[in-house]
């Protein structure tokens, strides 16, 4: 049984190919933009007294370099928030997961035959602040590892759709996982 299309992801059918395409834009990134707003704005004001000021200690001008690595970071995580989207793309011969229209890590190229089986696992972070639960979609190779497709799932419901409509397509028996949700 295949469930109905959860929230932020869609299943299309784009130049003889079944494409899951899942928009990375969700609540967290207002308040993570409201956050490099603050944290961009102090770091240009620092900068501004620390340029502006002819006697400033060369310290004031190299302490916050690290932190000027984290804005930019996380900034360009916003932007890609904001714009995204990932792709997990069903050829004849070929699974692809794609991530654009900004640059990101995770894109990869499986061959279908070499997919044993598909999966969701959650995923538990435990910080000061609470407890965050998030989705993995995974395939088992036929060499019985495991490699992510895509992470960051929100809800189970995601993960569960991508995995039953990978597996219907492809024909592969859902058989339980140590893990798995």
């Amino acid at each position: 049984m295949i469930n109905p299309i959860p929230k932020n992801l869609d299943f299309i059918e784009e130049h003889g190919k079944l494409v899951i395409r899942r928009k990375w834009f969700g609540p967290q990134f207002i308040f993570l933009t409201v956050f490099c707003v603050l944290w961009d704005g102090f770091l240009v004001f620092w900068y501004s007294v620390a340029l502006s000021t002819p006697d400033a200690p060369l310290m004031m001008k190299l302490f916050p370099i690290g932190h000027i690595a984290v804005g930019l970071g996380l900034t360009y995580y916003v932007i890609a928030g904001y714009l995204n989207k990932t792709d997990i793309s069903l050829d004849p011969s070929f699974l692809e997961v794609k991530h654009y229209p900004v640059k990101w890590f995770g894109n990869k190229r499986i061959d279908i035959g070499d997919i044993k089986q598909v999966y969701t696992e959650e995923i538990v972070t435990r910080t000061k602040n609470g407890t965050r639960i998030s989705y993995v979609v995974k395939v088992i190779q036929s060499n019985d590892k495991a490699q992510k497709l895509v992470s960051g799932l929100s809800s189970k419901d995601q993960g569960i759709f991508i995995e039953s409509k990978i597996e219907n397509i492809l024909g592969i028996k859902n058989v339980p996982v140590s893990g798995e949700v």
